[in-house]
């Protein structure tokens, strides 16, 4: 009983800050225009699919300033995380903050979904993408909340976009060759070793294209690396000591 209601309390507490935080609304909301702006220049069933393809960064934006505001701001020592409960405080946001994202994500999909099937545009791949979807975000969270211990005010996004910017320049100089990187990653075939530690890295920067059907047979690629990620967040927690 005692451990349910400290966690509602953890989840009463992340989600007043979220909402509470203009500037992962702000973000957050990037994304949903350009979905609609889709929507309206194009047809419903290539918004669909744009959403698919960038719902995962909802849980990504929603992970901004995830561990290290709250360790340097005190917030820590108050009473109610006495004898130790900050640390399940701070593991368990990783858990609550996939909650809210994924309920905002399926209310959004399912909408989409409901209008897509009257027209029978509808196709029931999307909602294996949905899911795969939610296993990448599940893995930003992962990546940015272990991030966030190290830099704070929004910065572990930054990295990860800045970092998938660099992976897709990188990107171009495949195009010009016949049998480059490039070319496997639009085959969906990976012949040789390098080939497929290349594709390893760039997923690991950029997992959204796990989402298509040429690479969805790699996503345990986010999962492993979610679990990775849970794992040096879980360590980082135990080590930590609070400033006196």
């Amino acid at each position: 009983m005692f451990i349910e209601s400290q966690f509602q309390m953890n989840f009463f507490l992340v989600k007043k800050k979220l909402l509470r935080s203009k500037n992962a609304l702000f973000i957050s909301a990037l994304p949903l225009v350009a979905v609609l702006y889709v929507l309206l220049a194009d047809s419903l069933n290539t918004a669909l699919k744009f959403f698919l393809f960038l719902f995962p960064y909802l849980f990504l934006f929603f992970s901004g300033d995830m561990m290290k505001d709250e360790i340097d701001s005190g917030i820590l020592e108050n009473v109610i995380f006495l004898e130790d409960r900050y640390r399940h405080y701070l593991f368990q946001k990783n858990f609550i903050l996939f909650v809210l994202a994924f309920l905002f994500s399926a209310s959004i999909f399912f909408s989409l979904t409901i209008a897509s099937l009257l027209p029978g545009t509808f196709k029931w791949f999307y909602l294996f993408q949905f899911l795969a979807g939610t296993i990448i975000g599940a893995y930003y969270i992962a990546l940015s909340g272990w991030l966030s211990f190290y830099f704070r005010g929004g910065a572990n996004i930054i990295i990860v976009i800045v970092g998938q910017i660099t992976a897709i320049v990188s990107l171009f100089f495949s195009m010009q060759e016949r049998t480059g990187f490039l070319y496997y990653l639009e085959k969906g075939e990976f012949p040789n070793l390098i080939a497929k530690i290349k594709l390893s890295l760039l997923v690991l920067i950029i997992p959204n294209f796990l989402i298509t059907k040429n690479l969805s047979s790699y996503l345990f690629l986010a999962i492993l690396g979610a679990g990775l990620f849970l794992f040096l967040q879980w360590h980082t927690i135990k080590n930590l000591e609070l400033k006196k």
